[in-house]
Order: C-alpha cells, then structure tokens, then sequence
C-alpha cells in the first residue's frame, strides 16, 4: 500500500476564496444574479472544495482565471473514508500468564494489554491509511498515568493461547495519553500510521506512572476497544462490506472528538433519526470532482430549504426548547424547488454563457438533542446524538453541556450521570460563518435503592473430633451494590473479617457461629451454623520393633526399626534396650554388639495420652573366626642407576581383625616400617619381601624383584650438546655467550622467541648471561602499542608443539635476582608453562613471586610459589615453597615435568638442591589434553594497568632486572631408551 499526501484545508479555503471574488467581480444586481442561479444551464458552484462538473460557456477569461484550480480530467481523484474495526482478538497477561476476560487490565509492571486488528479490507481496495486512533472505554476499575501504545511485531497468537512466550515483542511506540481514566469514560489515543499495518496488525498497551486501570472487551456487554481509521481511495472505489469483519466504515473522520471525551460513534452505530444513511453504507468526503453527471442529478449540499426538511418532518422529542428553536427559525423560502423542473437537461446543451449567480445569504444552523436513555438510576450512562442538526451550509462544531460541571465537543458523546438530579441538558451548535443555536433535553437520574445484603454461610463439615478444621464459605452471600465487610465470631473468643475463613476448634464443645455481613450504607444481615466438637478417642500405641540383621559375628553393627509402630494420633516417645546396658531414645537407631551372646532388644513406644507399648526382637552375636592377613607391597621404582631410593608402600595389606606387624627384607637390609623408603647403593638384582602379621599371629608374605644397573658418569650436558626447536626431542643447551640476541621477534635459528610489551632491548645478552628488564614507562610507540612495559620473557618455538600425554621434559638454570632487587605487593611469574594461545590461555604450570598472604597463604612480601592450575583451581593451586629471592641472590633451580592427567602426570621443582614440590597429579587441562611451550624471563602482568605502576612507584619499585646462565632441557617420549631415568644431573645448572 502506497501513502499519498490529503488535501489540506488551507487549499481548499484558498479556492473557495477565489471563486467568491470571481462571483462578486460580476457586476450584476440581485434580480439578475437570482436569474442566473434559476438558469438551468448555469453550472452549480458548491460551498465545498469541489470543481464545477460538466461542460460550461463562460468566457474564456473566467475560464482562464479558473484554469489553475481546474483539475485535468485524467488525473485520478481521491477521497477520505472513515472505517472502525474491532479487535479479532484482546487478552492481557498478568505476571506472565494470559487472562481472556471480559476486562482487559492495566497495570505497570504488572500488566500488559494485547490487541489484533484485522485490517485486510483496506490493503484489498488499495485504500491508504492517513489518520488513526485507538478507542476504549473505562469499565470497573478506573486509574490515571500514562498509557502507551506500541506496535506489535508479531501476529502469531490468539487470545486463548496468549502467554509470555507466545505474546509480540514490544516495537516502535505508535501513541501515548496521561490523564485520569473514570468509569463509564471513553478514551481516545491518536497513533503514529507508521506503524499501522493494512493487514493484521497487533498493539501492545503498557502504562506507567499512575494507578491501575481496566477497559472493557469484546467480550463484556459494552463492547470492546475500536481502531478507528481514516483512509483515501481513487474516487468510485467500491465499498467495502465490513459487518462480517469486526468493522464498520463510517462517512467521515470526527475531528471534534478529542481524547479523552465521551462519545458514542463506535462501530456498527448509526445516529438516531438519521434517515438518510443506511447501517454499513459508506458515504465518501470528496476532495475533488468525480465524473460528470447531470446537474438535474446533483444535489447541491448549499441548498438550506432541501436540508430544513426533514427537520420539519421529523417528530419533536419532547423537548420544549428543542420545539421553540424549530419554530422560531423562519424557514427559506426560495423559489429553486418550484422552478426546477422534474427533468432538467444536461449542463453541457445550454449554449449560453450565463453570468455567475449571487451567494444566497446564510442561515443560522438547527440544533437537534437526542439521548438514550433519558431517565434511569445512578450511575446513568447516556448516549447522546446531535448529528440530526443541521445548517443550509455545514454545522462546524458541537458543545454540550451536561449541566454537572462537565461538557464534550463530540457530535455524538456519551456521559455517565454520577449524582442524582434532573439535568438540562443544553446542545449548542455553530456554522463556518459563526450562526449558533442551542437545543435542550432533561435527563432524569434517580437515586438507586438500597437493600440489605443476605448472609449466606456454608461449612466443609460441621462436626468431629478435637482439634477440628473447618473450612467456613461467606462469599455466597449477597447484596445489590457489594459485601463490605465480613464479621465472623466462631463462639471460642475468635473471630474473622475474611469471606471464606479456615479456624480450628481446639477444644470440644457446640459451637453457634456467626456470620454478619453488610454493605456500603450500613445495612446488614446474619446467620449461624452449629459446630459440633467431640472429645478424641485415643487408643494404646502398637510397638513394632524391626532390625537390618538378627545374627552375626561380633562385633557386629545392627540397624534397628521402630518407626513402624503406629497409633491412632501420634508416638510421643521411643525406649530402645539392646540386653547389653546401652539404651537408646532414638525412633531409627543403631547399635554395636562387641561380645558374643543372645540379647533379646526391648522397644517401647508411648503416645500423648501417655499409653505405652512393649516388643522385643531377639539378636544372636557368634564369636568371629580368625582368618589370615594379606600382603600388598608397592615400590616407586623398580630399576634404575646405583645408588638408586626406592619408596616402598605396605599400608595397603588388610586382615579382618587388622595388621599389627610389617617385615621388610631388602636382601641388603631390613625394615618394620609400614611405608619404608631404601637405597640399593650396588648394582643387582634384589628380591624385596613383605611379611604382615595379625593379632593371632597368622601371615602373609609377598615380594617385588629391584633391578639396579651401574650408574653412568655424572655430569651436566656441555654447551656441545647444542640446541633445537620445540618439536625437537632429546637434550638441548643454550650457552648465552655463543648466541646473538636479537632486539625482539625470533632468534635467528627460530628457536627461540622474544616476548616484550612496548619496548624493544629488554632482553640482552651480557657475556654468558642472559639478562630480563622490566621498565613501566608510558609506551612510547603508541602506534603500535597501548599498555605499558610489563613482559620480558623468552619462549621456545613453535609455541603450538602439542607434546602428547606422556611426554618427559627436564629443565636447568640459575635465575638470579640482579641488584636492586625488591619484594613487590604485586605477583610476578619468572617460568611457565602454556597449552596454547587460546582457551584456556592461563598457564598450566609457573614458578611466581607473590605478595603478602597469597591466595590465602600466611606468607611474606615476594615469596616464591609453585602453582599448578591444571590440577586445581583457586587458591589450592598455589603451593608455597619458603624461599625470599633477595636483591643479588642466584637460585638454582631444575624441573622435571611429566604430561598426564591425575594418574599419569608428575611435577617436581628443585631449589638449590632441595626438592620444594613433589606431586604425582595432572599436569594437562582436561578440555585440551597436551603439553605445552614454555616461557621464561619476567611477566609482571599487574603493570599493564597505570595504578598498579604507581602502587608499585609509591613502594619504591620502578623496575626489575634479572638474569639466567646456561639453559638446559631434555625432551623424552615412551619408548626412549632412556625414557624415565633420572635426569636431575645432566641439567644440573653450573
């Protein structure tokens, strides 16, 4: 559907204007002026906007004059129609569910309102949407704030099925209105076209800012909400048929009818006494001249004595001001209806040119007051109609006064009468040219009467045993205007104000409850029902003792039962007596029988009437028999180099009574420990025997066989060794003073990397060291780099080496913390270990210097930890080690590393010697199960961030500088000759 720009009102009063100055320019008297109207080949000019229709003979000049407001007879025509459409489907949802009542709610935050228009009939004709509104009326609960209108999105729900799931989005906001919304009142709200769709279009109501209110239905008596719609089609267009569509189309737009004013032009609504318009039919507002047709065939809309008649005849409401204004005006007389023949010939065979007639001289309008009903009690709701009066041109506006403070300017409204009195309804209406009159009606409103509510009282049962619940109904009571209150006195000192109480009678007894109710003035009425309370009847408890197992060999474990037992209202109290001096109070309990023996275990239960019941169960505890131990021995190792430790484990040898002795044979020494550790110094073979004995002297023995070979030379690998890639297996060494040093980016062989933040030359080389320097200045490349200086570190390549689960890795170094050093509040990591670039990018495995009582620690500033985030996460992941670096001291540190997750992977860490961290435990993530590159160097990632820099500055902490000697590594995979044999000594650090 295309949108086209309307006419305006400024250019239809600009060419009226200009046709009244051509007539009056004709220089003629009144007799020949009259003549020239009588003519029936003169053309008739209207009081509208409408162009003169057929042929004419005026001269050329006036034709000339005339031109630029003349319409080309192939240019297409328009006009404006009115339609109203009800919705197909309202519903609201409260708290996320869908209500279909006969109120549609609105509440904010609460309650949204749904509504769907089904406005095909338009998009059929081509009609194009130029003006709508949304009307409703105010029905049981009245509020104020604002109400919003918003576009729908989607269409794809009914009123049965609407729900927060299945409701429209929100879309863009189509109209809004803020005032108080009373009962009975119609409210209008204008909407944007934009985002009304010629098909089916869905609106969302959502209010804020004010008290809730609610709007009739479809579905409730009044009718429910209207979309009214202004539209324009090419002139001729045929008229659409919308009783069967929930929609009506009216003859024009009320302009009069302002927001928020009553009315009662809704849909299917034809004005009372309006016999000239058929129920459906649709009368076009022609903004530009249709087809040519006779003038015999036209009637002109500026004839008053045609628009008086049926005034005239029209039966007088009984109204006296009404029958006074009729009377009083004089009617029109004019001689046009006698002269114009019943016939009369097409404009266009008259071949004269006639001079242009006279204005004939306006007439005050007549105003005609309808209302229904017009007499009734409170509230009062009247439609009014003043569409009957009527004006020799156009009645231009419309004022009522209701004669209780309030009025409308509608043509049609509709008021509600909410005090008692006779009011004297006055309509006032008024032409283009200022002409009024006023029409009156008596509205009679009555007080309504007021009768005495009925009581009305029900109960779910009205006798039984102490305590008694009953569940008492009062809503079934009743009265003309509403319940107010509820009083119920239930004769035990308690009472209620609720309808449907719940109240418990405690103690036995008759009770005569009363309910009263009233209503709003006072008036009430009362009844009673009797409640009959008995004493209960109690009778003795039923012991039901019950046990997991009635025998078994001391000592033995037995679950005992006793909450089976039953009264008729309840166990107050359990005795268990197992027959061997223990008792227990407990319903369920359980119970140890340490010596052999029959016990015979008493249960006794009690109710709150203090009646009692005994059982027994008898229990058979045999001695045990002894049966022998059995041996389990494990072993760290089982071959390996002289001298070679071994950690021997025995602990998980059992008995059923439990191991007092282990006996350790090593072939070359013995043991009485549980879990003994042992040095075979010698090459050999050894048998290592493990006796465990029980408590009855019997045993079991079991033995491992401990390879030993001699051991080779000892030594760390020489700078000869040379170096390699990542993926490279086997020993590798990098001796600093044989290497060049690049400024950044990779090493000139590609093994190694440099990673820097902002500064080139923060790895060096001095001699045979290789130095690490850490400065936080502001960057100075700030084209390339937007942190500050806070990573000097070295990295093998490729980084993306995936080592498989499995995987052996030694490293050895001596890091030393250069002069100058101080202890930092902020953590820094000086070795690491990454499974990849990406997710999870945080290391696996480092060697950090953390602050103050790290991650729950109780440590000091600069403490050196070890952390394993692959195998815990938190706090529990770091370990500390004791060690404080201090400004000048060297650490010699060597790490051995195997990939694996819980039961295959091992990481240990050597300080100076001595062993910090020892752990068989994952060393891989779960979601990515490789080993990874290493880093090493300084990543103090805190002084990426300026207030991290000038907390460190503030502690005297401006930059670090430290430094490594020889690296050595070995890469070992399964299968290697010399996969698993201790490396410590080949990477020994100088």
């Amino acid at each position: 559907m295309k949108l086209r720009q309307t006419p305006t009102l400024a250019n239809r009063l600009c060419f009226i204007g200009i046709t009244f100055l051509l007539i009056l320019s004709c220089n003629k008297d009144v007799d020949t002026l009259r003549d020239a109207v009588l003519d029936k080949n003169i053309p008739i000019i209207n009081g509208s906007d409408e162009e003169t229709t057929g042929p004419s003979d005026v001269d050329e000049d006036l034709l000339e004059d005339e031109s630029e407001s003349q319409t080309p007879e192939n240019e297409i025509q328009f006009e404006n129609r009115v339609a109203v459409f009800n919705p197909i489907h309202d519903a609201y949802i409260q708290n996320g569910k869908g209500y279909n009542q006969s109120l549609i709610r609105l509440e904010e935050g609460r309650r949204k309102s749904y509504l769907m228009f089904d406005l095909s009939p338009l998009d059929s004709i081509g009609g194009v949407i130029v003006e709508a509104r949304l009307d409703f009326v105010v029905s049981t609960d009245d509020g104020d704030g604002e109400v919003i209108v918003f576009k729908g999105e989607s269409n794809d729900w009914t009123e049965q099925n609407l729900s927060e799931t299945s409701a429209p989005d929100i879309g863009a906001s189509l109209g809004s209105i803020d005032q108080p919304y009373r009962v009975n009142s119609e409210v209008q709200i204008a909407l944007d076209t934009l985002g009304i769709e010629p098909g089916y279009t869905s609106l969302v109501l959502d209010h804020k800012d004010g008290d809730d209110l609610a709007f009739a239905s479809k579905e409730s008596a009044i009718g429910g909400s209207k979309l009214v719609v202004s539209y324009e089609v090419p002139v001729g267009t045929k008229i659409l048929e919308l009783e069967n569509l929930g929609a009506n189309e009216e003859s024009e737009w009320d302009s009069n009818d302002e927001p928020g004013e009553d009315s009662t032009e809704g849909q299917g609504q034809v004005p009372e006494g309006n016999d000239t318009e058929q129920e459906g039919e649709e009368e076009p507002v022609d903004d530009s001249v249709g087809e040519e047709a006779p003038v015999e065939e036209e009637e002109p809309v500026d004839d008053p004595v045609e628009e008086e008649a049926p005034v005239e005849e029209e039966e007088a409401v009984d109204d006296p001001v009404e029958e006074e204004a009729l009377v009083e005006e004089e009617p029109v007389e004019t001689p046009i209806e006698e002269e114009t023949p019943a016939e009369e010939e097409p404009v266009e065979e008259n071949p004269e040119v006639p001079e242009p007639p006279a204005s004939p001289a306006n007439e005050a309008p007549v105003a005609v007051v309808r209302a229904t009903p017009k007499e009734g009690t409170l509230p009062l709701k009247v439609s009014f109609n003043g569409g009957d009066s009527s004006d020799d041109k156009a009645v231009v506006s419309y004022l009522w006064d209701f004669k209780n403070g309030e009025t409308a300017s509608s043509k049609n409204p509709e008021h509600t009468f909410t005090e008692a009195g006779t009011y004297d309804v006055v309509l006032k209406v008024k032409d283009e040219e200022g002409l009024s009159s006023s029409g009156k009606l008596t509205i009679k409103v009555l007080a309504a009467k007021n009768e005495a509510p009925t009581a009305k009282i029900s109960a779910n049962t009205k006798s039984g045993e102490a305590p008694l619940e009953v569940r008492f109904a009062g809503s079934g009571s009743s009265d003309d205007q509403g319940i107010k209150t509820y009083a119920w006195n239930f004769k035990d000192g308690k009472t209620a104000s609720t309808a449907n109480p719940v109240h418990t009678f405690a103690k036995a007894g008759t009770f005569v409850v009363e309910l009263a109710v009233s209503d709003e003035e006072g008036l009430t009425d009362k009844e009673t029902v009797t409640i009959t309370v008995e004493e209960p009847k109690n009778d003795p408890p039923v012991s039901k003792p019950s046990a997991s197992s009635q025998s078994g060999e001391a000592p033995v474990e037995i679950h005992f039962t006793g909450s089976n037992s039953t009264d008729d209202n309840e166990i107050t109290g359990y005795k268990w007596d197992f027959g061997d001096g223990s008792i227990s109070t407990e319903a369920n309990p359980k119970h140890t029988f340490d010596t052999p023996g029959t016990y015979s275990v008493k249960l006794e239960v009690v109710d709150k009437g203090g009646l009692k019941d005994v059982e027994h169960i008898s229990i058979t505890v045999s001695a045990p028999e002894n049966e022998a131990p059995t041996a389990v021995a494990s072993a760290s190792v089982l071959s390996g180099e002289a001298p070679l430790k071994v950690d021997f484990t025995g602990g998980n040898s059992s008995d059923d009574k439990g191991v007092v002795g282990y006996s350790w044979d090593f072939s070359d020494g013995t043991s009485s420990s549980t879990n003994p550790s042992h040095t075979f110094n010698n090459p050999g073979s050894y048998t290592v025997k493990l006796t465990v004995g029980d408590e009855e002297g019997r045993q079991d023995t079991t033995s491992l066989i401990i390879e030993v070979t001699q051991s080779a030379v000892q030594g760390n690998l020489p700078c000869g060794t040379g170096s390699g890639p990542a993926n490279q297996y086997g020993a590798k060494v990098w001796c600093w003073n044989n290497i060049s040093v690049p400024s950044n980016d990779f090493f000139s062989n590609h093994e190694l990397f440099i990673s820097s933040h902002c500064s080139d030359g923060m790895v060096t080389k001095s001699g045979s060291r290789l130095r690490f320097k850490v400065n936080p200045t502001t960057p100075n490349a700030a084209a390339t780099c937007g942190d500050y200086n806070y990573r000097a570190e070295i990295r093998e390549h490729p980084a993306d080496v995936n080592y498989p689960v499995g995987t052996e890795q030694w490293w050895g170094f001596d890091y030393k913390f250069e002069s100058g050093y101080k202890a930092d509040e902020l953590p820094w990591i000086l070795w690491q270990t990454h499974g990849s670039f990406s997710s999870p990018s945080n290391p696996m495995t480092n060697l950090q210097l953390g602050p103050t009582n790290f991650n729950g620690n109780s440590n000091t500033v600069g403490e050196l930890f070890v952390v394993n985030n692959a195998a815990r996460s938190g706090s529990s992941a770091y370990t500390p080690t004791g060690i404080i670096p201090r400004s000048g001291q060297t650490l010699k540190v060597v790490i051995h590393m195997v990939w694996g997750d819980g039961g295959s992977g091992k990481f240990r860490v050597w300080i100076n010697g001595v062993k910090v961290y020892d752990q068989n435990e994952r060393t891989v993530y779960s979601q990515r199960p490789y080993g990874g590159y290493w880093k090493l160097g300084i990543y103090k990632w805190r002084w990426k961030d300026r207030e991290n820099v000038e907390a460190s500055a503030a502690r005297g902490i401006r930059e670090l500088n430290t430094s490594i000697g020889t690296l050595r590594t070995i890469t070992r995979q399964p299968g290697d000759s010399d996969y698993g044999k201790d490396s410590y000594y080949l990477v020994e650090p100088d």
